[in-house]
């Protein structure tokens, strides 16, 4: 989730927009992370659960 663009001789705006992008960026990676974590979690839990039921 370390991905920073730099803002380098922008004025407000700009430097705002690229700040907008580092976050939205950054959700997004942060997003794939949950639902790995999350599928993960669930395909252990199946796992146990069929394994208790043997």
């Amino acid at each position: 989730m370390c991905v920073w663009l730099l803002p380098k001789n922008f004025d407000i705006g700009g430097t705002a927009g690229v700040w907008v992008i580092n976050i939205i960026l950054g959700c997004l990676i942060g997003e794939v992370v949950v639902i790995w974590y999350v599928s993960r979690a669930v395909y252990v839990l199946f796992k146990y659960l069929v394994d208790l039921l043997r």
